[in-house]
């Protein structure tokens, strides 16, 4: 009996060196030919859109047409605009109801921590592995106003002599503060406010007075 083989016949046939020739030339002159075919498509499309375009169209009807598409996506954006400003407006007051509500919760229990540390005198109180609490004094100084400033410098040019009466003081130390406001840097910023219309109120007739009063 003849022997079996797991080789498969080939059945692939063998192209010779010319005919790889002739293959590469022929494919050649198909992306030449695909090629012209492309750009003449293209130039096709090109003139049939240039045709399509009304000689009489004018500069100004094409700025009326762009901003028509401006007007739409204008008003996406103001729509988009109005519902953030709500979402922040509406987050803005429920944060500040819950700090509002938290800070009174911390001061009365403030209050009560000082006045026991105040009656056992102590000024600490350790925390096992987060820290300690301690009993702190902060002194503040009022704003800076106008006011203060002017007559800080009356006071200065009186104590140098420069000045020997009020009136001149007062004088020399608004000059003054007007060109400190002067030499001040001015910063610009451009932006978007929203203002709501308050609802109009329902005016009463003379009819109306009148019944309210009787009764």
């Amino acid at each position: 009996m003849p022997q079996k083989t797991n080789k498969k016949e080939t059945t692939d046939k063998v192209i010779t060196k010319k005919e790889r020739e002739d293959i590469k030339k022929k494919e050649k002159q198909v992306v030449k030919q695909k090629g012209k075919k492309d750009k003449s498509s293209t130039d096709t499309t090109d003139s049939d859109i240039v045709s399509e375009i009304d000689d009489d169209i004018t500069d100004d009807m094409v700025s009326k047409d762009a901003m028509s598409k401006l007007e739409d996506s204008f008003k996406e954006k103001v729509i988009k605009y109005i519902k953030v400003d709500d979402l922040m407006r509406k987050e803005t007051i429920e944060y500040r109801e819950k700090m509002n509500t938290l800070k009174e919760e911390k001061e009365e229990l403030q209050s009560y921590m000082l006045r026991y540390l105040d009656s056992m005198e102590q000024e600490t109180v350790n925390i096992e592995g987060t820290g300690k609490l301690s009993r702190c004094e902060s002194v503040r100084k009022g704003a800076i106003n106008k006011e203060l400033i002017q007559q800080a410098i009356c006071e200065q040019l009186k104590k140098e002599k420069i000045v020997s009466d009020d009136k001149t003081g007062k004088a020399l130390a608004e000059n003054t503060y007007n060109l400190m406001e002067s030499k001040r840097e001015v910063k610009k910023k451009v932006y978007i406010k929203r203002t709501f219309e308050r609802p109009k109120k329902e005016k009463k007739s003379k009819k109306d007075n009148k019944k309210g009063s009787k009764k």
